[in-house]
């Protein structure tokens, strides 16, 4: 059951969810950090993880998530510590668990959503214009930032997920 919501931005959440099966939440760039943006109603709808992407344009990062919605609404399951094409002609996505100890501080409308079920979330990862991701050797070190990394990274096995 979806909660009730307190303000305009909760109404349109919760519209979104019930209207398109999913919402997107921007958050801009700014002084405190890189814009990113993430899903809200994936677990909602499909029992499927929630998505977020880092460092990229609103409108990309938008795009990105709505494509990765439709496809887990056609029945397409991303899984954690995997690549995968398709989603961005031309490159490859790469998706990995978000720690639950990230949730508060990225994913307050997830929380607020899903306050005592839980979830999981998948972070999606993009690849620089040689094919690398950011935990990969040499991946450009100004690109580093705008793709923090939330996930369970296994420090031993550098250059996987």
């Amino acid at each position: 059951m979806l909660p009730e919501p307190t303000d305009d931005y909760d109404r349109i959440v919760i519209e979104n969810i019930n209207r398109y099966d999913w919402h997107v939440v921007i958050v801009p760039e700014d002084d405190e950090g890189v814009g990113f943006a993430y899903t809200v109603g994936l677990t909602y709808r499909f029992a499927h993880a929630e998505i977020i992407i880092f460092g990229l344009s609103n409108e990309v990062m938008h795009s990105i998530l709505n494509v990765v919605g439709t496809d887990i609404k056609n029945g397409k399951r991303f899984v954690a510590n995997t690549q995968v094409g398709g989603i961005v002609e031309g490159y490859d996505c790469a998706f990995a668990p978000v720690n639950q100890t990230q949730h508060n501080e990225y994913l307050g409308y997830c929380v607020w959503l899903y306050k005592k079920s839980g979830f999981d979330v998948l972070q999606c990862f993009w690849t620089d214009k040689a094919g690398r991701f950011p935990w990969e050797d040499g991946f450009p070190e100004p690109l580093k930032a705008k793709q923090p990394i939330l996930s369970r990274v296994n420090a031993e096995k550098r250059g996987t997920l």
